[in-house]
């Protein structure tokens, strides 16, 4: 009966579990029930994603770009400096943010049957110093940030004489049977290239299925 089986299942968990322990759970759950309580609803929708970087013409300067379902308050970007060519001494997650910027966001409308909505942000980083690494993460400080993240601003003309300007292109990458993908994550998680050149003819094609193909090929 119904009645026998939740006996046995209180039962099970009394033999299983100390005291201790199930008051623990208890006192987790109502906390995390008090933090969901407290987050704006529809949290998962303000997200950042396809967070993606873009050099201005100004060297001293990176734009950062990124997307959420909904608009939020305000688009920031948070970020310190790691020292120069030190992201591989300095772990991330311990870095500190000095700086914060923020920027502007709109609403697009993707042109497919079901005319779906998300909002694009873009904040621009001025005076980065030439060839140092830089940690950051954007978001919205009510609505949530994103994972920290790493870029090395732009080299400056003397670093060039002894360490000559390295660019990786690569052009025809669809959303699926991306062969050559792990190759590329390889070469950039060296640091060996100073900037990538996005050639063309990607995602197959990124309006495809009402803009979700190319919502998937930037995340």
């Amino acid at each position: 009966s119904k009645r026998a089986w939740e006996t046995a299942f209180r039962t099970d968990i009394m033999k299983n579990f100390s005291v201790n322990q199930l008051l623990f759970a208890a006192c987790l759950c109502l906390s995390l029930g008090n933090v969901w309580g407290q987050m704006p609803p529809g949290i998962i929708l303000y997200q950042p994603s396809a967070i993606h970087l873009s050099y201005s013409g100004e060297a001293s300067q990176m734009i950062i770009r990124w997307a959420t379902k909904l608009p939020t308050n305000q688009s920031i970007v948070e970020y310190g400096s790691l020292g120069k060519y030190s992201s591989a001494s300095m772990p991330v997650h311990s870095a500190v943010f000095q700086n914060r910027a923020s920027g502007v966001q709109w609403n697009f409308t993707d042109g497919g049957p079901e005319k779906q909505n998300q909002t694009l942000h873009k904040v621009v980083l001025d005076n980065l110093v030439a060839g140092e690494t830089y940690v950051y993460h954007v978001g919205d400080p009510e609505y949530g940030w994103s994972s920290k993240y790493t870029f090395t601003a732009m080299r400056s003309d003397e670093d060039f004489k002894t360490d000559p300007l390295k660019i990786l292109a690569f052009c025809d990458m669809g959303d699926q049977h991306s062969l050559a993908l792990g190759d590329l994550q390889e070469d950039v998680a060296s640091n060996f290239y100073d900037t990538i050149l996005h050639c063309g003819d990607l995602a197959y094609d990124l309006d495809k299925d009402n803009g979700q193909t190319g919502n998937d090929w930037m995340r």
